[in-house]
């Protein structure tokens, strides 16, 4: 959990903070939340993102950051095998529709 966020507001959130009663030209209505009020929704929130992205780093979701080009080695010699396992993860998962399509996995 970024505890880090339970301890002092982000960017978006002091927004909201320093806004006192007004957001965005709005006046808002309703009790101050307290400190421990808004770190009990910043942990929920932040305990049901986790829930629901727990499974980023496994499988189909991680082999996609073969994409993403910052996660390539610098040089060819660190290359050799770079991907292999991603790209077999991927065309194993998507292999019914690689076959469908007529494109050999």
């Amino acid at each position: 959990m970024p505890v880090i966020h339970l301890s002092r507001p982000g960017p978006e959130l002091r927004k909201i903070v320093d806004a006192g009663d007004q957001f965005e030209g709005e006046t808002l209505i309703g009790n101050n939340l307290s400190s421990d009020q808004i770190k009990r929704v910043l942990k929920g929130l932040t305990d049901r993102l986790e829930g629901r992205f727990s499974d980023v780093n496994d499988g189909v979701k991680n082999a996609t950051k073969i994409a993403d080009l910052t996660s390539w080695p610098a040089s060819l010699e660190e290359a050799t095998d770079f991907g292999d396992e991603m790209v077999q993860t991927l065309v194993d998962h998507y292999r019914q529709q690689l076959l469908e399509k007529e494109l050999d996995p």
